[in-house]
């Protein structure tokens, strides 16, 4: 058994080795347990190029939605917002563009509007300066609602922008300090912090995009939820917030073609989307039971909630490489999930 194991470790390094050249020539690879055991991780590169390392930091995009999501579902969990908020009640400035918008819309890619546009981009302005820019426009147009919140389904930063400048509105803080107070320190993760639009300095935080970690840092994210909101012996989430997170919400409902396009080459009939994450898999009962927030420049990441593990694949590569890479993770995933149970089972014994 133990050289079985061995051999599956080598195999999956070598999947990963031979596909460098697509993920610019390098990547870090981290397959941990729910309780903390680290069954694989390693820095690869290839030859020339500087491997990652335990202190290195990459810019996520898309990554950074389940974080920011669950800064905002601890205000849900202390009873200053509620997933059926009105975002009118907070921003009466949407009554005229999106009346019924409520705060789950904004969270499960059901908002209304399109992917991204320069009240995202631009960095000079504040994130309140966006989310009303959004809504009446400005110094660029008022942002393009595409159908009425929770009616479709379709992938949206806007939307999440929203809900970030909702957190700051109730809270008077910065999501800066959310994320500080609720996340970064509690799970001790080093340097992370959420930036301007694709990793840049400004004053505009990007919400769905704009974030730097290292990788056993969104490690320990990933195993809190696997924990039910626990992470070493410190209740960060109650475990009935993190289940309100872990659920499809869009299976059922249509999909906005046009919003979607933006974001995928091939439109499918439906989504699944939890609270800042991608439902990627259902068990045999079709319940939900992985979990990813994956980014546009190849970072992909998944929780497996019904066998205890989490897997990352840490890169930041050219954008047009990202569905190559995001293939490489879904055909290697059950081989990953084969090497975890055989080395779980190895420790347990």
């Amino acid at each position: 058994m133990k050289q079985k194991g061995k051999k599956g470790r080598e195999d999956l390094l070598e999947q990963l080795k031979s596909n460098l050249n697509i993920m610019g020539h390098k990547m870090s690879i981290l397959i941990q347990g729910a309780d903390g055991q680290i069954y694989l991780k390693e820095h690869l590169s290839s030859k020339g190029h500087q491997p990652y390392d335990d202190q290195t930091t990459i810019h996520i995009a898309s990554g950074c939605k389940w974080i920011a999501m669950t800064v905002i579902m601890k205000l849900v969990e202390l009873g200053l917002l509620s997933l059926d908020t009105k975002v009118i009640d907070i921003y009466p400035e949407f009554k005229s563009s999106n009346p019924n918008l409520l705060l789950k819309h904004l969270m499960t890619h059901t908002s209304g509007y399109v992917l991204a546009d320069e009240w995202i981009f631009d960095l000079d302005i504040s994130l309140q300066e966006s989310v009303i820019g959004i809504a009446k426009g400005g110094k660029y147009p008022a942002s393009k609602v595409s159908f009425q919140g929770g009616t479709k389904v379709g992938y949206s930063d806007i939307g999440m922008q929203i809900a970030g400048g909702m957190a700051e509105k109730v809270t008077g803080k910065s999501f800066h300090q959310l994320f500080n107070e609720f996340l970064a320190q509690p799970l001790g993760m080093q340097n992370a912090q959420f930036t301007a639009f694709d990793g840049e300095k400004g004053q505009n935080i990007a919400i769905a995009d704009g974030f730097l970690v290292r990788m056993i840092d969104y490690g320990n994210f990933l195993r809190m939820l696997l924990n039910h909101g626990s992470f070493n012996g410190i209740q960060i989430l109650k475990a009935s917030t993190v289940e309100q997170m872990l659920q499809d919400y869009t299976d059922d409902l249509p999909v906005s073609v046009k919003v979607m396009k933006e974001v995928v080459g091939e439109v499918s009939d439906s989504y699944g989307f939890g609270i800042g994450s991608w439902v990627y898999d259902t068990n045999d009962k079709d319940e939900p039971v992985i979990f990813s927030s994956s980014g546009v420049h190849g970072f992909e990441n998944w929780i497996d909630i019904e066998n205890g593990y989490l897997c990352i694949f840490f890169l930041r590569a050219d954008v047009e490489k990202e569905p190559q890479i995001s293939d490489l993770s879904e055909s290697m995933r059950p081989e990953i999930l084969e090497f975890y149970l055989k080395e779980s089972k190895q420790k347990n014994n």
